[in-house]
């Protein structure tokens, strides 16, 4: 990211990033060591706002399955 010139990052709150009901604060910690270790900054945290936090057009297929199932389950 450096050499590209890229020195921050913006976080989503849903699965599969940084969805806060599913990651400990041991790995919010390491994350934001990560981050600093390559010295960028977090610039914006956006919070989950829908009623599931499942993201149907994830490239993450085992997400995807897991998006499809719950929205299933809701209709």
């Amino acid at each position: 990211m450096d050499n590209l010139g890229i020195n921050s990052i913006e976080l989503w709150g849903g699965e599969p990033h940084l969805y806060v009901y599913r990651n400990i604060l041991g790995n919010i910690r390491g994350l934001r060591r990560e981050i600093k270790s390559r010295n960028m900054k977090i610039i914006c945290y956006t919070p989950e706002q829908c009623i599931y936090p499942y993201n149907i057009a994830s490239s993450d297929a085992h997400w995807r399955k897991k998006a499809w199932i719950i929205l299933w389950k809701i209709f």
